[in-house]
């Protein structure tokens, strides 16, 4: 099990809200981390006077999405609070969502989120994550949920990598679907 959490931020949410929020619950900003060509990502670290419990919001850009990550002894019952105050997406409806969009951007942007909120793997965003890289009629949303599994690189992705790369009708799906396979199987040899 991870010891962090993650929760994405609403796009409604804006940065002085949620620093508010932050400072709301005892916590301050410690370091700022910004994005450049080497590290896409910006981040600012927030973190109790004791450093026990510490708070990152990512701007990450390959997912298109802020997020929260809470670690320490104490982050659920942080992650309850700030939810409730800032109507965070959790896991949970994270996965609803991606069960149920209706629209290509409301899917692609549900993929994005799945693999944000479970940094672990979880063997129902697994199948359903597999479910819409095979199964969407959109190409572009195959190939971005194809990206998305690049994004946690989980070994148990390399089946259904193997098997869009064989047979999505798609030949830029195909493609893509080749090179993070490569990718994932790089990263497991790593592990």
């Amino acid at each position: 099990m991870s010891a962090t959490d993650y929760l994405i931020l609403p796009p409604s949410a804006e940065a002085p809200t949620v620093r508010a929020a932050l400072l709301a619950q005892g916590l301050h900003l410690v370091n700022t981390i910004l994005g450049d060509a080497q590290r896409l990502s910006s981040e600012e670290v927030w973190a109790s006077q004791d450093q026990l419990l510490a708070v990152n919001i990512v701007d990450d850009p390959l997912v298109d999405c802020q997020y929260l990550a809470l670690r320490g002894d104490k982050r659920q019952a942080l992650g309850h609070k700030l939810t409730s105050a800032l109507g965070l997406i959790t896991p949970q409806q994270g996965l609803a969502h991606a069960a149920s969009a209706t629209t290509g951007q409301a899917q692609i942007k549900a993929v994005y989120h799945l693999v944000v909120l479970f940094p672990e793997f979880d063997p129902e965003v697994m199948a359903l994550l597999s479910s819409i890289a095979t199964n969407h009629a959109d190409d572009r949303v195959r190939e971005a949920t194809v990206d998305a599994m690049a994004y946690r690189a989980w070994p148990q992705c390399a089946p259904a990598l193997g098997h869009i790369a064989e047979s999505d009708h798609a030949i830029g799906v195909r493609q893509r679907a080749e090179q993070v396979l490569a990718f994932v199987t790089a990263r497991a040899g790593q592990r």
